[in-house]
């Protein structure tokens, strides 16, 4: 009976350090986008400031999808939570799709086309990963 216990106690502790996580990551990823903004120029940096910038990108929307699809999740589903891999590989894809965007809007090569295209892609691929796991 007190190993039970002992195993729920850790299960309810990683719970809390998952639950923690997107915040962290949402607070270290502002902090890095901060910097990077601060102290370097957008034109002198070349391609290591500009990858360095949309991987902080995809850091932040990753953890604010993942907090916006589970409270959504929760209000919805009325207290019955979601699988923590569906909502990350949810939020994954969503994040994605944003940062590509960005990417070719940095380009200069942003397209109507490639809106509408990159949408159809989150839909398929979130439709496959929902049905998926």
């Amino acid at each position: 009976m007190d190993d039970f216990v002992k195993q729920s106690d850790d299960v309810e502790r990683r719970k809390l350090h998952l639950a923690v996580a997107p915040i962290w990551g949402a607070l270290i990823s502002i902090a890095a986008l901060l910097w990077l903004l601060v102290t370097s120029d957008p034109g002198q940096g070349g391609p290591r400031l500009v990858l360095a910038f949309l991987a902080a990108v995809f850091v932040l929307l990753l953890s604010c999808f993942f907090l916006l699809i589970q409270m959504v999740g929760y209000l919805l589903r009325s207290g019955n939570q979601r699988s923590w891999y569906r909502i990350l590989y949810s939020a994954t894809v969503l994040s994605f799709g944003v940062v590509f965007l960005l990417g070719l809007q940095t380009l200069g090569q942003l397209r109507l086309i490639d809106v509408v295209l990159v949408a159809v892609f989150e839909v398929v691929l979130n439709f496959y990963i929902l049905r998926r796991f």
